[in-house]
């Protein structure tokens, strides 16, 4: 299963993947309590944002 952080608690089975809109800090706290991550903050295209914000990610 794959979640957004909203989904995350620490009881969840270790299988959980939390998947991160929040940053590295959100993610870190999952990550510590041994569970995987994916980060996904600043990598939405739909944002109206210039190019090279995106690629300093």
């Amino acid at each position: 299963m794959i979640g957004w952080d909203e989904a995350y608690h620490p009881n969840l089975p270790k299988e959980h993947c939390d998947q991160s809109w929040r940053g590295h800090d959100s993610l870190g706290e999952s990550a510590n309590d041994g569970y995987q991550g994916i980060l996904s903050t600043g990598y939405y295209i739909d944002q109206a944002q210039p190019a090279a914000m995106h690629y300093r990610n």
